[in-house]
């Protein structure tokens, strides 16, 4: 009866355990999850990239292998097509996989980095090589020297007008001119700005892929992006000069905003 009553606690435990890592990340539940669970295709892809590789609780069988196989395919892809990937992917202390991640108001968001202890999270549901790249500059923004991050982020608010909203999802063709970003996440504030238009860069490096607004053919979007254009090419600007993204992507995100 004792060994029972043991058995549905330990049971109810881990149930509860389960819920709390998916939803926040709890390394001890994460790490005791992966004792249980870890396969060899997790240790070649730690070795691989030369980092710890968690992912959700009680993940395993196929589920896991799945979720492996994703982020090895993403790490592959974004590193052959992002320049400055190593340099910046090598400032991450640790890459956690999880199921689904909620940031505003229970929106799903795909990637997020902490700056603290520089651990690298994704969603295998919703990310992809691009929202690495977000993260990616996140990373290289929070290792700038502080003289190099103050001279930076001073220059970038000269160029944005220092123009945000917290309320972000409620921005107008208004907000985003007078703040020079293609995208209405940059209006939250001055670091998902610099991300996000360094994501945008990466973007636009891919000659199947285009800023759509850049390309519209509708007259409004073309007078609205025409408006963007002089701010966001002095933003990709400090970019290059802060080593965010290399003088070849740089170059190839102008000649194609100049298309």
């Amino acid at each position: 009866m004792k060994k029972s009553r043991r058995l549905l606690i330990a049971t109810i435990l881990g149930f509860g355990l389960g819920i709390l890592a998916r939803q926040y990340s709890l390394p001890l539940a994460r790490e005791v999850s992966d004792l249980m669970f870890r396969t060899p295709d997790e240790i070649r892809l730690e070795d691989k990239i030369g980092k710890p590789v968690s992912l959700g609780f009680f993940v395993h069988g196929k589920e896991r292998l799945n979720e492996i196989s994703w982020f090895d395919s993403t790490y592959d892809l974004t590193r052959k097509t992002y320049d400055n990937f190593d340099r910046q992917f090598n400032l991450a202390s640790r890459v956690t996989i999880l199921r689904r991640m909620h940031g505003f108001k229970n929106n799903v968001r795909n990637a997020e980095v902490d700056e603290f202890t520089r651990e690298l999270r994704i969603s295998y549901e919703d990310a992809s090589d691009a929202p690495l790249v977000h993260e990616l500059a996140h990373l290289w923004s929070f290792h700038l020297s502080q003289r190099d991050k103050l001279s930076f982020t001073d220059k970038w608010r000269k160029i944005s007008g220092n123009h945000y909203i917290k309320s972000w999802q409620n921005g107008d063709s208004l907000d985003v001119v007078l703040n020079g970003t293609f995208s209405q996440y940059g209006l939250h504030n001055i670091e998902e700005d610099i991300t996000e238009t360094t994501r945008l860069v990466y973007v636009l490096s891919d000659m199947d892929r285009d800023l759509t607004i850049v390309k519209s053919r509708s007259q409004y979007a073309r007078r609205l992006s025409q408006k963007i254009l002089p701010k966001f090419k002095e933003k990709i600007k400090l970019l290059r000069d802060y080593g965010f993204i290399s003088e070849k992507e740089y170059v190839g995100a102008n000649n194609k905003l100049n298309q």
